[in-house]
């Protein structure tokens, strides 16, 4: 495979990857990190986290620019019965996606990877149907989020302060892809973002919890 090639089939997945953590870091929010459903997504949203680093690495060492726009993450919003079965159906689809890719790999390194992003969607996906099976009824047939508690024009603010942390570290995470042969600056770009992470979920937890995702 040509390398603009690898780059551009990298690029789709890393935007794939985006969209899943984009969703299930939202859903946490929603459903609040102090509770038991939040927290397993808030695990699941990490793990994509992870699946972003491996990829966006390997487009900034063949000398691509990691595209930071996510995908469409496509989803059944109706309750969370619904929004589960899509969850699996997204990760299902993954599997015999990034094995494909694996196939067409010579590279040792990147077939590794891909095999890992399929086994981790397997896995994804199986604890996704755990949580949709273990559902109480009240639980299938509601949705994430609480009633809004805080005054409108405070939580536009606070959407806003959301979108400028959360554009700040997607620009550092790229920094530290592109970056990475210069280790130690690198690591403290990488360093940075995180700060900016905690940030961003204090704030983005507030406006969640009051329903606006």
């Amino acid at each position: 495979m040509k390398n603009k090639e690898l780059i551009t089939m990298l690029n789709r997945d890393l935007r794939d990857e985006h969209a899943a953590v984009v969703r299930y870091l939202i859903h946490s929010y929603l459903e609040g990190e102090d509770t038991a459903l939040g927290a397993k997504l808030l695990s699941r949203t990490r793990e994509e986290m992870w699946h972003m680093h491996w990829l966006g690495m390997i487009i900034a060492q063949k000398g691509g620019e990691p595209d930071m726009t996510p995908a469409a993450y496509p989803h059944d919003p109706t309750n969370r019965a619904a929004i589960f079965k899509s969850y699996v159906a997204y990760e299902k689809k993954l599997i015999p996606h990034y094995n494909r890719e694996a196939d067409k790999m010579d590279d040792p390194h990147i077939k590794r990877v891909l095999r890992r992003e399929a086994w981790e969607s397997g896995m994804h996906a199986a604890k996704f149907q755990k949580i949709l099976d273990k559902l109480s009824p009240e639980e299938a047939e509601g949705l994430p989020g609480g009633e809004n508690e805080l005054p409108g024009e405070f939580v536009n603010k606070l959407q806003k302060a959301v979108a400028g942390k959360y554009t700040q570290m997607l620009q550092h995470i790229r920094d530290s892809w592109v970056f990475q042969k210069e280790a130690a600056k690198a690591w403290q770009i990488m360093d940075f973002s995180m700060t900016q992470m905690k940030q961003l979920a204090h704030l983005a937890e507030d406006v969640a919890e009051n329903g606006m995702p």
